[in-house]
């Protein structure tokens, strides 16, 4: 695939302030990780087509930066559930108690693994998930909030390394920025819904299911 180099993409770079426009004072901020992408994706991939680790580090911490500026605010004014949070979060204590119920030798009790399943109309695997946080993490809402919010920003990787497959390194640049800008991946990304897990595995399947063709 031929490499796209930094001065192949000013006239796009050129517009950048104009998309980031609504971001205000960030702007110079957002301008100057976004050449950093774009400079690093000229040197993306190699003639055996495998990915710099130094563009999927910085599109992962980029995105990661953005999404935990929007945890802060939970942790710092104790924000309380909302809507379906409450649901995945009494779930996700049914598991919790499983869990720590099965380290002391105890089968769960009847009690527990309805709280947990509740009526079978809801996912388990987001509330199993946060129920495992919680069980090694204690009962912190914070630290369920910080790994969706982690999970979201492995998911801009896969963006980028599945659009890698089907296009050009700029193209796969701008879309991991896409997603690391898009409202509602940052609002979904530190609410303790499925949303974002479920996006993630979607990615990773996919991007597991191009690595078996090869």
């Amino acid at each position: 695939m031929k490499a796209v180099t930094c001065g192949a993409v000013k006239s796009d770079i050129a517009a950048c302030p104009m998309l980031f426009r609504p971001f205000g004072c960030y702007n110079n901020y957002v301008l100057y990780h976004f050449q950093e992408i774009m400079n690093s994706a000229g040197n993306t991939y190699q003639i055996t087509g495998k990915p710099v680790k130094k563009t999927i580090l910085l599109l992962f911490i980029f995105s990661l930066i953005i999404r935990i500026a929007f945890v802060i605010p939970f942790a710092l004014y104790d924000i309380p559930l909302m809507t379906d949070e409450i649901e995945y979060f009494d779930f996700s204590i049914g598991y919790m108690n499983i869990l720590e119920g099965l380290a002391h030798g105890d089968m769960p009790s009847s009690e527990n693994i309805l709280r947990a399943y509740g009526d079978g109309q809801w996912p388990p695997l987001n509330s199993f998930l946060l129920g495992f946080v919680f069980f090694l993490f204690g009962k912190k809402i914070i630290i369920a909030r910080i790994l969706l919010a982690m999970l979201s920003a492995v998911t801009t990787v896969l963006v980028y390394l599945l659009s890698l497959r089907i296009s050009s390194q700029k193209a796969a640049a701008f879309a991991s920025l896409i997603h690391i800008f898009y409202v509602s991946f940052i609002g979904y990304s530190h609410y303790l819904l499925s949303e974002t897990l479920y996006i993630f595995l979607l990615l990773l399947s996919v991007y597991f299911t191009f690595l078996a063709h090869d």
